[in-house]
């Protein structure tokens, strides 16, 4: 009998042709079941490369420009371990394309029926397992009226200068809720109407409106003594975007100040539920304009996700967005040099608010994961938990 490796590969060269389709076949579901466990040591993952390799010279029926894509993520793993690194970001397309094609590879294999890749029931065919990759999705949307369809999932809204950045400060410091509005008029309408004893708090241009108590700098709330009060907080682009997000499952808010434990609860929240990621960009310009930072803070966020997930690699799929968001942030060496250089950050600065970019900056300062409740009266209301 032929010498047979980890995978199942035949190393005899005169084992016929459909013989080695099929050990090939057998190396693929093998090794992308590796993958999915988590099996990234040194030695396991050269193993699934390896296999891969094979997989795609001895004809396997995955389409070879798909198995490529999957070959260069196995071999991008075996650099990264044995340079004491960790696995790089798995993309969506590429995880979902090694899903997609591994449901009749299972079925041909012996053995691998009832492995941890199947995970569904065919509803046509009772009984018969269907593959699939399991995977939370993580996306960003770089502006909020990209988002066409309803938010659905787990939303994290990122205003870095300065909305969600206030909010996690003054949930940090004790406030008891944060009532958010889409528009100057309508927080003055409601302090008016419904909720005198409210701090009334927010900017129109950067700066405080007419007859508000604060303005919108986490730099001045830090250095306030805000125990259970209640605020009203309404901005340009940052309440406007927790404003779109509203009906997602959940809605947390996100900023450097709170980045880990934001992306913690966010991630724990969706694998918990079953539930995929996006991460909404307020932007600048009333919501219409692209925003380097809340793009690059999403990033920052999407990094932490990655860094605190105990389960396998697999279970995080990243969209072309995601991914550059991720790349941008990577690409700053300091958060403060990022916010400086945004069109947002430089005319924050133009209104003497430089010591807010100065604050916002900072990483991990709170751990705090503000989340967005919507209430019985329809107001969009924030609180801790």
């Amino acid at each position: 009998m032929a010498d047979v490796s980890p995978f199942g590969i035949c190393q005899h060269g005169d084992v016929r042709r459909h013989r080695r389709q099929h050990v090939s076949e057998h190396a693929v579901a093998v090794a992308a079941q590796r993958l999915e466990e988590g099996q990234v040591g040194l030695v396991a993952t050269h193993q699934v490369a390896g296999g891969l390799d094979h997989a795609a010279q001895e004809g396997c029926r995955f389409h070879r420009r798909h198995l490529r894509w999957i070959r260069i993520e196995a071999h991008a793993q075996v650099r990264a371990v044995a340079g004491g690194g960790t696995p790089p970001l798995v993309h969506e397309r590429h995880r979902a394309i090694l899903g997609g094609h591994l449901a009749g590879i299972v079925h041909r294999t012996p053995g691998l029926r009832g492995s941890p890749l199947c995970r569904h029931t065919d509803a046509v065919s009772p009984g018969r397992e269907r593959c699939y990759a399991r995977h939370v999705r993580i996306d960003v949307v770089l502006l909020p009226a990209l988002g066409n369809e309803p938010f659905a999932g787990v939303c994290v809204v990122v205003d870095a200068l300065r909305a969600t950045s206030t909010i996690a400060t003054l949930i940090a410091r004790g406030v008891a809720e944060v009532v958010v509005t889409a528009t100057v008029d309508e927080a003055r309408a409601l302090k008016a109407e419904r909720l005198p004893a409210h701090l009334l708090c927010g900017e129109e241009g950067g700066l405080p409106p007419e007859g508000f108590d604060y303005g919108n700098s986490p730099a001045e709330f830090s250095q306030l003594d805000l125990r259970d009060r209640r605020v009203i907080l309404t901005t340009s682009n940052g309440t406007r975007a927790l404003a779109r997000a509203a009906d997602a499952s959940l809605v947390f808010t996100g900023s450097l100040l709170n980045r880990t434990t934001a992306a913690h609860v966010a991630l724990g929240e969706a694998l918990r539920r079953g539930l995929d990621v996006a991460l909404l960009c307020a932007g600048t310009d009333y919501g219409r304009a692209f925003s380097l930072e809340d793009t690059a803070v999403c990033g920052a966020v999407i990094e932490r996700m990655v860094a605190g997930h105990e389960g396998p690699l697999t279970e995080l799929a990243l969209t072309d967005s995601a991914m550059a968001a991720y790349r941008l942030w990577r690409s700053y060496t300091s958060p403060r040099l990022l916010l400086g250089e945004s069109t947002h950050g430089q005319a924050l600065a133009r209104l003497g608010l430089a010591a807010d970019l100065d604050f916002c900056a900072q990483l991990d300062v709170y751990p705090v994961a503000p989340r967005l409740h919507r209430g019985a009266d329809g107001s969009l209301v924030i609180r801790a938990t």
